[in-house]
């Protein structure tokens, strides 16, 4: 019984650590900007049907050598922004031109790449890569493009599942389901547990 109670008092401990998730953006609702929608502008991003597993991703109508998607300017008390996000590119193994600005950090680009000695993070082998990246500032902007300097065609280059947060996203956050289970398991003192489950967060792994 006691040891029990301690491992419920344990995992409630764990439960309270609340991340500040910035932007959770999966594009299932749409693409959305103003407001609380965590986007500020959109020049031609276009939400489409991801051509692998069939649900929404964004990919662009243009390639352009600018910011095309944008998200609001976030403030970090932690100091920290962990960012996570899908990458998809299917020009068939040449740079597809996805790109990703960290503001006011820097840019990553696609895997194969020319003219341009910025790191070749993303990969175009049309299969879905994850992404993480933990960046050391108070203030964040990320920006996405398909760029106009590494590939011509548009619609090739593929962002899906995209988290801001200020803590690492394999840090678990409650949801209501987990709540009742310490509840439940509360009450449950004094009997024998059998198995024990406990609810987390889905993180984003590779589509």
């Amino acid at each position: 019984m006691f040891k029990q109670l301690l491992f419920i008092l344990a995992i409630t401990s764990i439960s309270t650590v609340q991340a500040t998730v910035f932007l959770n953006e999966d594009f299932e609702g749409g693409l959305v900007t103003g407001g609380s929608s965590g986007w500020t502008g959109n020049s031609s991003g276009q939400v489409v049907t991801d051509p692998l597993q069939g649900d929404n991703a964004v990919n662009f109508t243009r390639t352009a050598g600018g910011n095309d998607l944008y998200t609001d300017i976030f403030t970090s008390g932690t100091g920290k922004f962990f960012v996570s996000f899908d990458y998809l590119g299917t020009c068939g193994g040449s740079s597809c031109g996805g790109y990703v600005h960290f503001s006011p950090i820097g840019w990553i680009g696609t895997q194969i790449h020319h003219n341009v000695h910025w790191p070749r993070e993303l990969i175009d082998d049309n299969q879905w890569h994850t992404h993480s990246f933990e960046i050391t500032s108070n203030t964040l902007r990320v920006k996405f493009q398909d760029w106009n300097g590494a590939g011509p065609n548009a619609e090739d280059a593929y962002f899906d599942n995209i988290i801001i947060s200020d803590i690492e996203h394999t840090a678990y956050v409650p949801e209501p389901s987990a709540l009742a289970f310490l509840w439940l398991g509360l009450s449950s003192i004094g009997f024998t547990i059998r198995r024990r489950k406990v609810n987390k967060v889905q993180h984003i792994n590779n589509k």
